[in-house]
């Protein structure tokens, strides 16, 4: 089958941006050039689109005008001023649009901005990366909302290269932006208190990640106190996750992010035989197995970060157990599952136009 597909959202070709809406909107991108090699994929990309929006305009008129079916993809902000723009154009052009939804919190989202959900009521599908979310949804009137968990094309680590190690530094690490609300300070914090208590380092922190909203200051603040225990390792291209990742004792994910949906920060951790260790904050306990891939803990107590830490710590055979488990578990996110889903629907509206 060829068909031309529009693809609205944050691919920013030209840069290095790694957060989980631009890498999203790239693998979309990719699977679809590799499920139908003979198909045209025109991009109507967002980034930097305050900087000149009628360039932003026009590109949103070209992929819709010359697509049959249209994929969206936009953080918060992107939606209040695009998606208007998409269904009004839709109006005359009558094209599918196939709304990948980026983060999680909807349900909330549109209670809180009922002028987004009258627009994503116009959609022909809003897929949402959790079912208990898109139960939630369906509850409140939208009929049009699916469930499609986040997916990545990794190289998964052989299980036969997992080892029970005994070490004597154990390395955990952090794999997302880097600001307050990902909890990376948090992390820090909790390595540089199990090394104080001890009066030698045995956990150790590398972070990896894009610093935003200028939170160099504290990063620089908490190399300085740690002595050796905490490395700032920069930003990771998102095809270089498993190799960084496989030697880490545990990924560390603290978040409070109020946006945050399936990051795709786990899917990395279980493609690398990575256990987690992580806050029950949104959907990490839909996708985190607690005591099977992962450690869960209440937000509300921070303190059990370093609890949990020192667990695992004391338990190397359960790490080594998880660690099998995550490469189980990554095979629920692999994009040819996922695509199949996705070429379903694409086959459905194309049927339904012809």
């Amino acid at each position: 089958m060829k068909v031309t597909f529009g693809v609205i959202g944050r691919t920013a070709t030209d840069s290095e941006l790694c957060d989980g809406q631009t890498v999203k909107t790239r693998v979309l991108v990719s699977e679809l050039q590799n499920k139908y090699p003979d198909s045209e994929i025109v991009i109507a990309d967002t980034y930097n689109y305050k900087k000149n929006p009628l360039k932003m305009v026009y590109s949103i008129i070209n992929a819709m005008v010359k697509s049959d079916v249209v994929f969206v993809l936009l953080s918060r902000n992107g939606m209040k001023v695009i998606f208007p723009i998409i269904n009004s154009m839709n109006i005359f052009l009558k094209k599918p649009i196939l709304h990948d939804c980026i983060g999680g919190g909807w349900d909330t989202f549109v209670q809180r901005y009922s002028g987004i959900g009258r627009e994503i009521k116009k959609f022909t599908v809003n897929w949402v990366e959790s079912q208990n979310e898109k139960e939630k949804l369906n509850a409140l009137g939208y009929d049009n909302v699916e469930y499609l968990p986040n997916f990545k094309r990794l190289n998964c680590i052989a299980e036969e290269k997992l080892k029970l190690v005994y070490p004597e530094q154990f390395r955990f690490c952090t794999f997302s932006r880097v600001n307050e609300a990902k909890g990376v300070g948090k992390a820090c914090e909790a390595v540089i208190e199990i090394n104080r208590e001890l009066g030698y380092v045995k956990a150790t922190l590398d972070i990896y990640g894009p610093i935003e909203d200028n939170y160099d200051t504290f990063i620089n603040k908490y190399v300085e106190q740690a002595n050796g225990a905490i490395t700032y390792h920069g930003a990771v291209p998102s095809e270089k996750s498993v190799e960084t990742l496989t030697d880490a004792y545990a990924l560390l994910f603290p978040t409070t992010f109020y946006g945050e949906g399936f990051p795709g920060t786990l899917i990395d951790a279980f493609s690398s035989g990575v256990p987690i260790i992580a806050t029950d904050w949104h959907l990490n306990g839909e996708i985190i197995q607690d005591g099977y891939t992962g450690l869960l803990y209440d937000p509300e107590q921070p303190e059990k970060l370093k609890e949990l830490m020192e667990k695992l710590m004391d338990d190397p055979a359960l790490v080594f157990e998880m660690r099998k488990n995550c490469l189980t578990e990554a095979k629920k996110y692999s994009p040819d599952k996922v695509m199949d889903v996705i070429n379903a629907k694409i086959n459905a509206v194309c049927n339904d136009k012809a």
